[in-house]
């Protein structure tokens, strides 16, 4: 559990609220519960596959060039949401980038891994988290998708 005591900017600009401290407190070291974004070291102190002592994160370079989403949240391309988002300039303020990737972990403890999800046919096939019957389906499946076209019924598949 932390513990801050702090003032803010509005208190210190504010002379008779000075009087007043603000006592946080919060299990967490990192903002957010169970949605928040951590760095590297939050990541690995929460997950931990390490040995004490050690600062394995730092190999990876500054724990803050890494923000990890407890919660991954994404907004679809053709939805809704982004065309209002887009119509109301709000590019002024965020930016809209193409996923990389998407990951998930297996297990916990010393036994937690991470694997990709697959994203594409040959990915489907080379992926642990399915078995052998499950990774042809969805080979199948992200062939099918990546040949799918509206007004071409044929690649419907009698859909």
């Amino acid at each position: 559990m932390s513990l801050s005591l702090s003032l803010s900017l509005y208190q210190l600009s504010n002379p008779s609220l000075t009087s007043h401290l603000r006592l946080h407190i919060d299990r967490n070291d990192h903002y957010g519960g169970e949605s928040a974004s951590i760095n590297l070291e939050a990541l690995f102190k929460r997950y931990g596959n390490y040995e004490q002592g050690t600062e394995p994160w730092k190999k990876y370079g500054r724990v803050n060039d890494w923000n990890i989403d407890l919660v991954p949240k994404l907004l679809m391309s053709n939805g809704e949401l982004t065309n209002i988002l887009v119509s109301t300039d709000v590019t002024r303020y965020l930016e809209f980038k193409q996923i990389a990737g998407s990951y998930v972990q297996q297990g916990n403890g010393s036994k937690a891994t991470v694997a990709k999800v697959p994203s594409d046919a040959s990915e489907a096939l080379k992926s642990p988290l399915m078995g052998l019957f499950e990774k042809r389906r969805a080979k199948n499946f992200l062939q099918w998708v990546g040949s799918f076209d509206e007004a071409n019924p044929s690649t419907h598949n009698g859909m």
